[in-house]
């Protein structure tokens, strides 16, 4: 009798246990099962749900047993997504709410993505993967997800070059993008590195390092006496003070040339072109036609003389050798002096 009454409680301790190890038998009546500190939903609390997850220590596979592999509901019938959802507009190019456009007024923050979708966008705690529209090895990080053309390939430069004002045409002068950019930009090697994403609006803008164009906008002339140190004012959008817009001198007691001077400088204007006006850097506003200090001539006259650069229509036909820190005369070159 002792002997059956062990057997019996034994049975029913197997019963239990098996009932109990199933998730599906868990009962989820309301205030049936306290799983989650009174506090787990409340910011700022020690137990905050959101720093147990995403902190070194995750307890997300913890997650997942009642609320399901995708965090959509599971046997606890409580989706994540109730709060941790995008508005209906998200993937809508058109709509107020489409994810580039928030995330651009919070100056491109990518750290409020990571903690869902991991750090390689593709890994996370959600299934969501960006890469499935940013298919380039950085994913949302490729630099032509802000600036430059998207659906380009960020591995040509071509495409991260942004559309705004002059930087089209820069780079078709210059044909470099690397130099071109690092002329006036300081080229972040990561989207986070130190002064690429601040709260500093604009891009920074500054033509005194050692790339090559930031060299050529400074190049000394007059015997050493021009020396320009260029500037750009973000307030009217201007460069001033480069070589390439017209701060130049050419000396007379310096030239072989002497017999087609005017005065004692052939000089440019120094001109300070506006970013978004094309027209303030038009032929003609850098240096006069022809520039002052020099003799009278017709702009059909000046391929007599510089017919290696430019043709007698006052076409560029050569764009290496027009701007380029070199005085071209009947076919040769010269350092500006």
């Amino acid at each position: 009798m002792q002997i059956e009454k062990r057997i019996i409680i034994f049975l029913s301790g197997v019963a239990i246990i098996s009932g109990c190890s199933d998730p599906a038998k868990i009962p989820l009546a309301s205030g049936a099962v306290a799983v989650h500190s009174p506090v787990w939903l409340e910011p700022g609390s020690d137990d905050f749900h959101a720093d147990k997850v995403a902190g070194p220590n995750s307890e997300l596979e913890q997650c997942r047993q009642c609320h399901g592999a995708d965090l959509s509901g599971g046997i606890a019938e409580a989706s994540c997504a109730k709060c941790h959802a995008h508005p209906d507009g998200w993937l809508v190019a058109e709509a107020p709410e489409f994810h580039a456009t928030v995330i651009a007024a919070d100056n491109h923050d990518l750290s409020g993505c990571e903690k869902c979708h991991g750090a390689h966008f593709s890994d996370g705690i959600f299934p969501a993967d960006c890469s499935r529209c940013h298919v380039h090895p950085a994913g949302p990080e490729a630099c032509n997800t802000c600036h430059g053309n998207f659906p380009g390939n960020p591995d040509n430069l071509a495409d991260v070059v942004p559309d705004k004002g002059a930087h089209e045409v820069h780079l078709e002068h210059f044909g470099d993008i690397e130099n071109t950019c690092a002329s006036c930009h300081a080229i972040p090697a990561t989207v986070g590195a130190a002064g690429h994403l601040d709260n500093t609006p604009g891009a920074e803008v500054n033509i005194q390092g050692n790339a090559r164009f930031a060299v050529l906008a400074r190049t000394i002339t007059n015997e050493g006496q021009n020396q320009p140190a260029p500037t750009f004012d973000h307030q009217t959008e201007t460069c001033a003070n480069t070589y390439c817009h017209g701060d130049w001198k050419l000396a007379k007691a310096r030239s072989n040339s002497s017999w087609n001077y005017a005065a004692d400088h052939i000089e440019g204007n120094a001109a300070t072109p506006g970013w978004d006006d094309p027209a303030s850097a038009a032929c003609g506003t850098c240096h006069a036609l022809p520039p002052v200090g020099h003799n009278p001539s017709e702009i059909s006259g000046c391929a007599g003389c510089h017919g290696a650069t430019i043709d007698d229509t006052g076409n560029i036909i050569d764009e290496s050798k027009h701007i380029n820190g070199k005085v071209n005369l009947f076919g040769q070159e010269y350092d500006m002096f």
